[in-house]
């Protein structure tokens, strides 16, 4: 490995990862080398001088990937931003420096592949903004779908698994027609919505769904007609 009495080694430090327990940077600071004859083309070079990597510090830090469930109306398209984070003591931070050559990002390929094979009419693309895929540690998708409003789909995400963390995690493993287990990667769910399609709440006062509009007192003695309305109801 050696021209002219020089040559360049490669050295990476493998930190294994808790997908469920976030820590806090770690460094590491090389005081000492050793090399071995073996990996030397000369046998008889048994001194080596390491130049640049004695006292110099390389820094780790625990990483994720941050996506959120997005709910649109009247649309057939849908924006969102996923966040690259990393773990402070004073808890999550923004990775301004993430970018997809050196820390990875979702594969959009990846993911729009299994969206067709399980028969889902939704397809992801990622926007470049100023010619990357993640700008100032965050990286915007467009979300669009064929099926008529409203419709749901969840979303299974191939990511590189440094970047996976869940509180309740299981080890990483990536979206396939056997595994949907959205413990074992990230999954985002998106909703077309369709204003006046006959979904309702409880918190508009002036909604005939309201809870004081379906709610009827009533004593022990008699009873009391009611107007019923039927609703349907949407778990957010």
């Amino acid at each position: 490995n050696f021209e002219n009495g020089e040559g360049i080694a490669k050295v990476y430090f493998n930190i294994d990862k808790n997908y469920s327990v976030p820590m806090s940077e770690v460094n590491i600071t090389v005081i000492d080398a050793n090399t071995s004859t073996s990996w030397m083309s000369n046998s008889g070079a048994t001194n080596v001088f390491i130049g640049n990597l004695l006292n110099d510090t390389v820094t780790f830090r625990y990483g994720r990937i941050h996506l959120q469930n997005i709910t649109v109306y009247d649309s057939n398209e849908a924006n969102a931003t996923i966040e690259y984070l990393y773990w402070t003591n004073s808890g999550w931070k923004v990775n301004t420096e993430h970018n997809q050559t050196s820390y990875g990002d979702i594969n959009e390929a990846a993911v729009n592949s299994l969206l067709s094979t399980l028969n889902i009419p939704v397809n992801v693309n990622i926007v470049k903004q100023s010619g990357k895929n993640i700008l100032n540690g965050k990286e915007n998708i467009k979300i669009m779908t064929t099926h008529g409003l409203p419709y749901s789909a969840k979303i299974h995400f191939d990511i590189d698994s440094w970047l996976w963390y869940h509180p309740l995690a299981k080890p990483y493993n990536p979206p396939s027609t056997s595994n949907l287990d959205c413990l074992t990667h990230p999954c985002m769910k998106v909703t077309f919505q369709k204003t006046g399609s006959g979904w309702a709440g409880i918190g508009r006062k002036n909604s005939k769904y309201n809870e004081n509009n379906k709610t009827v007192k009533t004593n022990l003695k008699k009873e009391i007609n009611a107007t019923k309305n039927e609703v349907k109801k949407l778990n957010w």
